[in-house]
């Protein structure tokens, strides 16, 4: 896992272009003098304004002030320091509020506020008898999870939110419950005004049940232990296999400072009874006190139904006495660990984070040293065999099943460009799924590692995106020339007829025939610069290039440009640096 370092550094940009690059596009912002402004817009959490929204500001300075009819507001005249901003709407109780935090202001801030408004309803489950059935989910829409559960006399009062407007789509509401069909099926009701009652049947089907759920409903860690083991056990029928996604969503806690987002497949084999997954958790220098975050089970597949516990909470225990005036970023071993969080997605192997940590503690007090061998040792994970045969081989399977996405830039004028189609949301469960139980150079990794990739091809090509996209009615030919273009024609044609044969005569499916596709050397090497910018983004700031606080991928097309300007030299492009440096990654752990 220890790539060869080179270390001959070259000269870099002048100062005036560093000071560009780091300011505008790695969004490092050096703060203007007070006075500031911290302004915004409050919505409804569908894109309306909320009109005569009270916003309240707490913190270091105390005021309110009534958005307009648009639903604008501004504070002026605001020191530097820490904020809480909330909105709500006097009048109204039928709503949800939010509390946005405005750390270290030090320029004048955009945050965009929500206040969300409910409507009710009432749903009853009962059975032949008129007895009410408990345990029923009710799933909402298209959600892949249950949106509530009967209690014991089979009611479940459900509330859902709509716009401003108040007309907001239909709902649809399912009941499901293992060893149950439900009489109808599903209802679809108008959202307007609500106050409906929804009313269904369920007859036991007497058929045998799997069932897989958490083992608790609660998990408790300390912000220091590094990471939490979350455990998925299954009951009932063990005959077959069962497979069940796991994910995690933010609560007071956030998957960019206090812990890693995980999403995955767990799959049981026949016997199987329990499974795990971790999650990393990062020791941030907020005081925040303790703050929690959820991890959800969906789309159990095999015959196997969600237990009652499909849904777990993890509280943080934070180990903060008061608010840091450093950041951990700057220590060796919290650098050192974060890049394996980061670009790994798992904890150090102790030889990887001691040979490290000895390259960067080997400069001393020579801060330019110290500054160049970070540059470098960050670097070393994108390039590393772990990462190029995990997440850089996603973002190319991606682009050879879809192709590219167009993005928007200002940079040198208003323009379009391609851009990588894969978001860090799939990125990312996807980059996990193949690093599972893999540390390079540790016990039967290479095994392990074909092993996941495999499967994760085998299951790509199944999913109704790529089914889409090629019916099963393509023929050979017309598959593998679709591949090839989205991949930018990267096959010789010897390559490219060996790839139709294959796939006709049965050597080879069309997981296999993506697999080789994405693993030709001269796609990974004509995608290498875009992959590696996308990273930054994916890696450091833990969002797509278009997130806040960017609005479209004219950072992205600076830093490609830029890349591509310096023949892939990250060095004197200052990319890595930039981003490392930038506001925007060191606030994700301390001030």
């Amino acid at each position: 896992m220890f790539p060869q370092l080179n270390f001959n550094l070259r000269a870099l940009l002048t100062a005036a272009l560093a000071v560009m690059a780091l300011a505008v596009f790695a969004h490092a912002r050096p703060g203007a003098p007070p006075p500031y402004t911290l302004s915004g817009r409050v919505t409804d959490g569908f894109g309306n304004g909320v009109g005569g929204a009270r916003v309240s500001l707490g913190g270091a300075q105390t005021a309110t002030t009534t958005a307009d009819s648009a639903g604008y507001y501004s504070f002026q005249n605001l020191q530097a320091g820490n904020y809480l901003l909330s909105a709500s709407l006097p009048g109204r109780q039928d709503t949800l509020t939010f509390t946005v935090e405005v750390n270290n202001l030090n320029a004048d801030t955009t945050k965009d506020l929500q206040v969300r408004f409910f409507v009710a309803f009432q749903v009853s489950v009962k059975d032949a008898s008129g007895a009410g059935i408990p345990g029923v989910g009710i799933r909402l829409n298209s959600e892949t999870f249950v949106f509530a559960q009967t209690n014991s006399f089979g009611n479940a009062n459900i509330n859902i939110n709509v716009p401003v407007t108040g007309d907001g789509p239909p709902a649809t509401f399912t009941p499901e419950k293992p060893g149950y069909v439900f009489d109808p099926p599903s209802i679809t009701v108008s959202t307007r005004g609500g106050g409906q009652a929804l009313n269904f049947r369920g007859t036991p089907t007497g058929l045998p049940v799997s069932f897989v759920q958490f083992s608790s409903s609660f998990y408790g860690v300390g912000e220091g232990d590094g990471s939490v083991t979350l455990t998925v056990s299954r009951t009932g029928d063990m005959s077959a296999p069962v497979t069940v996604r796991y994910s995690t969503a933010d609560g007071s806690a956030n998957q960019k400072s206090d812990y890693i987002m995980a999403a995955g497949t767990l799959a049981f084999g026949p016997g199987e009874t329990s499974k795990t997954f971790r999650v990393l958790i990062i020791d941030d220098a907020h005081a925040q006190g303790n703050h929690t975050f959820s991890a959800r089970l969906s789309e159990p597949t095999g015959g196997a139904s969600l237990g009652d516990l499909r849904v777990a909470g993890v509280s943080i225990a934070d180990n903060e006495a008061g608010q840091s005036t450093t950041n951990p970023i700057e220590g060796t071993t919290f650098f050192v660990r974060e890049q394996y969080y980061d670009f790994l997605n798992r904890l150090p192997d102790t030889d990887g984070l001691n040979f490290w940590s000895d390259e960067l503690t080997s400069c001393g007090t020579d801060t330019q040293c110290l500054e160049a061998k970070r540059i470098h040792v960050s670097a070393a994970f994108f390039l590393s065999i772990e990462f190029q045969q995990t997440g850089y081989l996603v973002e190319r399977v991606y682009k050879a099943a879809y192709g590219d996405a167009n993005g928007s830039s200002t940079l040198g004028g208003a323009h379009t460009l391609p851009v990588p189609i894969i978001r860090f949301q799939e990125f990312l469960p996807d980059t996990q799924q193949i690093g599972r139980g893999v540390v390079v150079n540790q016990g039967d990794w290479r095994q392990q590692l074909e092993a996941n990739t495999d499967a994760f091809m085998d299951e790509f090509v199944k999913r109704p995106r790529f089914s889409a996209a090629f019916p099963a009615s393509m023929t050979a030919a017309q598959f593998v020339a679709v591949l090839n273009a989205n991949a930018g024609s990267p096959l010789s044609a010897t390559e490219h007829a060996q790839l139709v044969n294959d796939l006709e005569t049965g050597a080879k499916n069309r997981a296999q025939v993506l697999r080789a596709v994405v693993d030709n050397r001269s796609f990974s090497s004509a995608e290498f610069d875009r992959a590696f910018v996308l990273m930054q983004y994916f890696g450091y700031l833990r969002r797509n290039p278009d997130e806040a606080p960017d609005a479209d991928y004219t950072g992205y097309d600076f830093w490609l440009q830029k890349l591509r300007q310096f023949g892939g030299d990250f060095v004197r492009a200052e990319m890595v640096k930039a981003f490392l440096s930038s506001t925007e990654y060191r606030q994700r752990f301390g001030p």
